[in-house]
């Protein structure tokens, strides 16, 4: 399954290699969700599946996605409009705030209406920040997301798909720090986690551009901090995502070179994505096949 809409930052080309890496895990979390693209990509269901996203807006769409799939495509299935687009942005925009906090104080509380418009507006803001949308230029000629092809006359389909997929799904809005405590972690003491992280990428040692996401919880440090205290650890197999020289790996963690298709800055600097980096932790199964 692939993710309804693109994302700055997804992890699709890489999927099959980070499920040949965990191998077959109770647990899968991933704090930094955006796209979900790495959990459906999974061979398989994992008994239990913690996914989280600070931005209110990626959170707002997978729990309206999981719990109202219909309206949510209701209101996703248009053809693309200027006058819409920049009127519906807007009106995000100005609920996003009042939406983390509606979200974070009720757990059953989402907003399918806007998170159809989410969806319908991303594949035509993909070339800029989702704030600075109102100043864009839309792009009438658009293949992404639900406005490529293959999806425009299936959303209905897609969204069930995608509910069904997220049934049993943990979805979460809050600052990685209080997903990745020991309780959540250890639980089930003894069976194999899995945690997928792929934070926004230091901006103090690459070229990422700054402000890229809409809420940018950028502490890698720390980050990596936590993967070092814990990743002896045999039942848990840690996956870092970052660019090349961003953090001191350790020698007994293996390293997984990749090139991306749409890393942010590529039309400044191609070197980046030349730089794309998958640091597997020693519990994870080893690599089949040479990096690429």
């Amino acid at each position: 399954m692939q993710p309804p809409f693109v994302y700055y930052g997804s992890k699709i080309k890489v999927q099959k290699e980070v499920w040949s890496r965990f191998g077959k895990v109770r647990r899968y979390i991933e704090p930094f969700a955006g796209s979900c693209a790495v959990l459906l990509g999974c061979p398989y269901k994992p008994k239990e599946e913690i996914i989280n996203d600070i931005d209110g807006l990626v959170t707002n769409f997978w729990r309206s996605a999981k719990l109202n799939p219909n309206e949510v495509a209701h209101y996703a299935n248009n053809p693309i409009n200027q006058i819409e687009l920049y009127s519906k942005s807007k009106q995000i925009i100005n609920e996003r705030q009042s939406l983390v906090e509606k979200l974070k104080n009720d757990p059953d509380y989402y907003n399918a209406k806007l998170a159809g418009w989410w969806l319908w507006c991303m594949p035509q803001s993909i070339d800029t920040k989702f704030t600075k949308l109102m100043n864009a230029k839309p792009r009438v000629i658009c293949c992404n997301g639900i406005h490529a092809d293959r999806k425009r006359d299936h959303i209905p389909e897609i969204m069930q798909s995608i509910s069904e997929r997220l049934k049993h799904t943990r979805v979460l809005c809050c600052s990685w720090k209080k997903i990745l405590i020991e309780s959540n972690i250890w639980h089930n003491r003894g069976k194999m986690v899995g945690v997928f992280l792929d934070p926004p990428y230091n901006t103090s040692r690459t070229d990422r551009y700054r402000n890229l996401y809409t809420a940018d919880e950028c502490n890698n440090q720390a980050l990596f901090n936590w993967c070092m205290k814990y990743y002896k650890d045999c039942a848990l197999r840690i996956a870092l995502c970052g660019y090349e020289g961003e953090y001191d790996i350790p020698d007994t963690w293996s390293t997984y070179k990749w090139i991306s298709s749409n890393t942010p800055g590529a039309k400044q600097n191609l070197e980046n994505r030349e730089k794309e980096r998958i640091w597997f932790s020693p519990s994870c199964r080893p690599c089949k096949h040479k990096d690429k």
